[in-house]
């Protein structure tokens, strides 16, 4: 729905049905059901029956922003995200503060090799990529049946020489602060 965001956002439902196409080397993409860029608030929000696809790399894609450096709360997403991009179901970078928020829906990344490199990414329910001075506390990933993590193309690769993506059930990878989450 927006771009950028350094005041408010509260009380918002939203709906987004979109596809972004390219060779996935073209440029970083961020993107998110609320939000690109969050470096305000972003309070008691969600993304209902969303799906967000794209086919770059570099980048973000996450249920409510694609990157947070400010407050995320008490937020959720029903959401489905196909990527080659880190993604999380609320956000997929953080570098500020996602509270009280949960997900249901399905991530699917897509394994991408670019000039014989393998092209790794960040995939959590919750953060793809929890970075430096993130924080995460109070989050659930939805039930069993309501929240799934997908890998696709694996079987064109070499997993020998795999180093990625990294993916876990709240976060992909953390160099912040995590706690009582649930998956």
């Amino acid at each position: 729905i927006f771009v950028n965001n350094y005041g408010t956002i509260s009380n918002i439902q939203s709906q987004v049905d979109f596809t972004v196409t390219g060779n996935g080397n073209t440029r970083s993409f961020y993107s998110g059901g609320i939000v690109a860029y969050n470096y305000g608030t972003i309070k008691n929000c969600s993304s209902v029956s969303s799906s967000i696809s794209t086919q770059f790399f570099n980048g973000a894609i996450g249920g409510i922003a694609g990157r947070n450096s400010g407050t995320i709360e008490n937020c959720w997403a029903s959401i489905e995200i196909t990527s080659y991009s880190n993604m999380g179901g609320i956000a997929g970078e953080n570098s500020g503060t996602i509270k009280d928020c949960s997900i249901m829906g399905n991530l699917s990344h897509t394994v991408y090799v670019y000039n014989g490199t393998i092209m790794s990414a960040c995939i959590g329910g919750i953060v793809g990529d929890n970075q430096k001075g993130g924080i995460v506390t109070g989050c659930v990933l939805g039930s069993e049946d309501d929240a799934t993590l997908y890998i696709k193309n694996c079987n064109e690769i070499d997993l020998n020489l795999w180093k990625g993506p990294y993916m876990g059930p709240v976060y992909g990878r953390n160099n912040g602060k995590i706690t009582d989450c649930m998956s």
